[in-house]
């Protein structure tokens, strides 16, 4: 993991051609996959699909997380009235809101859970699988909850202009999500090369994400480019992560605990996963 909060080495990972190609190939291999086994079991199970830092149980922690008593926006005793939006920024394959909307993992009830990604190729996967499970009629959905994705790209998009946006009543309230998740797109954005207005896109990138979020929402994030100390560094500073002309700034809400292991003297996690929550 890099200590460098300058940025990390331009990679292929950071490009949009290299995500393309990526769920392209996934397209093929879950059509394939599909074709090869038994149609209903194929379009139900979930865990037939890639996940993001599988190999640390970064997925299982995650969603433990968010349907713990400890998480506000879920629990039975505490979840607010209304629906509750949710974002996936970078949502790839679908499967993280996938995994909150069907019975089998968590079925949150009452929930508008919209996943977004800058690759087509992603948003037409996930578009494919999701309707792949809906009609399978296996896999229940919670009460109230719905699934859209759509094209977006954080960096140089305005979010409140777009359709899927959730709008406030008053004019007072810009809107906003009441949970943002990323799950390795921030890693992605940190490999990139490409600037907005003579800035590097991660340096744009924590305070996009402050005004995605609702006053009093929270944002969790997943990452295994940056150690924990380094995310918290980079969102909760008010150099890097701000909406001007407001008091708008994240404080840590969580940290999701992961094996850790020993290198060189030195003890980490191989991932590392930070609640926040917005205050104002």
């Amino acid at each position: 993991m890099t200590t460098d909060l300058e940025g990390l080495n331009v990679s292929e990972l950071g490009t949009k051609a290299y995500w393309d190609e990526y769920y392209k190939r996934e397209d093929g291999n879950t059509r394939q996959e599909h074709d090869e086994v038994d149609d209903q079991k194929a379009s139900t199970s979930l865990s037939r699909l890639e996940s993001w830092f599988d190999d640390v149980g970064a997925p299982e922690k995650v969603l433990e997380f968010l349907l713990s008593p400890g998480f506000p926006l879920f629990s039975q005793e505490e979840k607010p009235k209304g629906t509750t939006a949710v974002l996936d920024l970078g949502t790839g394959n679908g499967s993280t809101l996938m995994s909150l909307a069907v019975e089998e993992d968590g079925a949150i009830e009452d929930a508008r859970l919209v996943g977004v990604d800058y690759s087509e190729a992603s948003i037409a996967l996930a578009r494919r699988l999701w309707t792949e499970i809906q009609d399978s009629g296996e896999a229940e959905v919670g009460k109230g909850t719905t699934v859209e994705f759509h094209v977006f790209d954080i960096t140089r998009d305005t979010a409140s202009s777009q359709p899927w946006w959730p709008s406030s009543s008053s004019s007072a309230d810009p809107g906003g999500f009441d949970l943002v998740l990323d799950k390795g797109t921030f890693d992605a954005i940190s490999l990139s090369s490409d600037t907005v207005d003579g800035r590097k896109v991660y340096e744009i990138y924590p305070s996009k994400v402050l005004g995605m979020v609702k006053p009093g929402g929270f944002f969790l994030i997943t990452s295994c480019n940056w150690t924990e100390g380094e995310v918290v560094q980079r969102f909760c500073n008010e150099n890097t992560a701000r909406i001007e002309g407001t008091e708008a700034r994240f404080e840590v809400f969580h940290k999701i605990k992961y094996p850790v292991y020993s290198f060189g003297g030195q003890q980490g996690q191989g991932v590392a996963s930070v609640c926040f929550r917005r205050t104002d």
